[in-house]
C-alpha cells in the first residue's frame, strides 16, 4: 500500500476499511477482560437502523421498529406479534401457519413408520398420541383450511423460490388433502396409500439412505427417533432471540441483563 500508516497486517490505520460499516459503533472499554452478550443501546440501535435500511419491508424490520417489549410469543404467527404487522405480511404469515401445521403429520408418521420397522413399541405408542394430538388440531382448523387460497399460497411460494420443484408442490399438495381428512377423524397413519406416499418422498430424497427401505437396516439401527412436538416454525426461535436481545439494548438504555419489559 502506497502511503498511510499500516499495521503488521497491512490494514490502514488513518481511514475504515470498506468491509466495514462507517457508523459501527465501537469496541466498548475492557472488551476482552469482561466481554457480554448484552448490546448496549448503540449497538442495538446500529443494528436496529441496518435491518430496517436493509429490508425495509421485512418481518424483521417491522418487528424492530414497533416492538417496544420482549417478544414473548412461540410462534411468529402468535397475537401478539399481529398489530406489529402490514396486512401483507399478516397475511404471508397465515399462509406460513397453515402449511406448518398441515406439514406437522408428515414427520410424525414418517416416525412412526420407521418406529414400526424397528419394532420400538414405546415411540410407537408416543408418536401414536401426538398424532392424535394433531388431528385434533386440524380438526380445530377445518373451516380455515378449507377456505384456504392456495392458489395465491403457492403464487407466493414460487415468487420466493423460483426453483421449487413441481414435485414437490404436487408432494405437498397431496399431503394437504390428507390432512384435511385426518381433520375429519380419518386415522391416516395407518392408511397404506398414505404410508407409500411417505416412503416414496423418502426415497425421492436420500435415495439408497433411506430409512423406510426394508434392507436397509444399518440407517434405521444408527436412527433414534424422537417425538416432534408442534410445528415447524420457520427459524422464529433464534430470530426471537436476535429481536430480544436488540430490544432489550434499545430499551433498557444499556443492554443491562435480565431487565424485562413483558
Amino acid at each position: 500500500m502506497r502511503g498511510g500508516v499500516v499495521t503488521d497486517d497491512g490494514e490502514p490505520l488513518d481511514h475504515i476499511p470498506a468491509n466495514w460499516h462507517p457508523d459501527l459503533p465501537t469496541a466498548p472499554d475492557g472488551l476482552y477482560e469482561r466481554a457480554t452478550f448484552d448490546l448496549t443501546e448503540k449497538e442495538a440501535a446500529f443494528l436496529k437502523e441496518r435491518i430496517s435500511s436493509a429490508q425495509p419491508m421485512s418481518l424483521l424490520a417491522q418487528l424492530v421498529t414497533r416492538a417496544t417489549r420482549d417478544l414473548k410469543a412461540p410462534y411468529v404467527w402468535d397475537a401478539m406479534l399481529r398489530p406489529l404487522l402490514t396486512g401483507d405480511l399478516r397475511e404471508t404469515v397465515e399462509h406460513a401457519r397453515r402449511f406448518a401445521i398441515c406439514a406437522w403429520g408428515g414427520p410424525l408418521i414418517y416416525t412412526r413408520m420407521v418406529a414400526v420397522l424397528k419394532r420400538n413399541d414405546k415411540l410407537v405408542d408416543a408418536v401414536t398420541k401426538q398424532l392424535g394430538v394433531w388431528q385434533d388440531q386440524i380438526a380445530q382448523e377445518a373451516s380455515a383450511l378449507s377456505a384456504w387460497e392456495r392458489v395465491a399460497f403457492w403464487g407466493l411460494v414460487n415468487r420466493i423460490n423460483p426453483r421449487l420443484s413441481r414435485r414437490t408442490q404436487q408432494f405437498a399438495e397431496q399431503w394437504i388433502s390428507i390432512t384435511l381428512r385426518a381433520g375429519a377423524g380419518s386415522p391416516v397413519w395407518e392408511e397404506p396409500s398414505v404410508q407409500k406416499l411417505v416412503a416414496n418422498r423418502e426415497g425421492q430424497l436420500k435415495g439408497g439412505r433411506a430409512r423406510l427401505r426394508p434392507e436397509n437396516l444399518r440407517a434405521r439401527d444408527r436412527w433414534q427417533g424422537d417425538v416432534d412436538d408442534g410445528p415447524m416454525d420457520f427459524r422464529w426461535g433464534p430470530t426471537c432471540t436476535i429481536l430480544n436481545d436488540i430490544l432489550h439494548g434499545l430499551h433498557d438504555g444499556a443492554g443491562n441483563n435480565g431487565a424485562s419489559h413483558a
